[in-house]
């Protein structure tokens, strides 16, 4: 699991740098930083950019309902990890919110 989540977590890092043209590295983000906000400073256009990023290329679909997972790289592996993704590679399915994690 430990592996699983070191190996998610350098994706995404990869994947907000990519999509979002950013003049940083993986080491300049920590897990924890605030994606929006203080942190990386993203806005609402960056997060729309992240939403379909992470559709398309992990197949995590993300309800209005579901945006908070979008606080930190750690809350959107933890979305990640819980919708069952070990890798990126085993991203072929779409992974969806059940209502029981909507009604958190």
């Amino acid at each position: 699991m430990l592996e699983a989540r070191i190996q998610l977590t350098r994706h995404v890092k990869q994947l907000l740098i990519e999509r979002l043209n950013l003049s940083l590295s993986e080491s300049d983000i920590s897990n924890d930083t605030p994606l929006f906000g203080s942190g990386l400073n993203l806005d609402s256009i960056d997060a729309l950019q992240v939403v379909i990023a992470l559709e398309t290329e992990l197949h995590l679909k993300v309800p209005d309902s579901q945006l908070h997972i979008l606080r930190s790289v750690n809350t959107i592996v933890d979305a990640l990890l819980e919708k069952g993704l070990q890798t990126p590679q085993n991203a072929h399915a779409p992974l969806t919110f059940s209502s029981a994690l909507d009604a958190r």
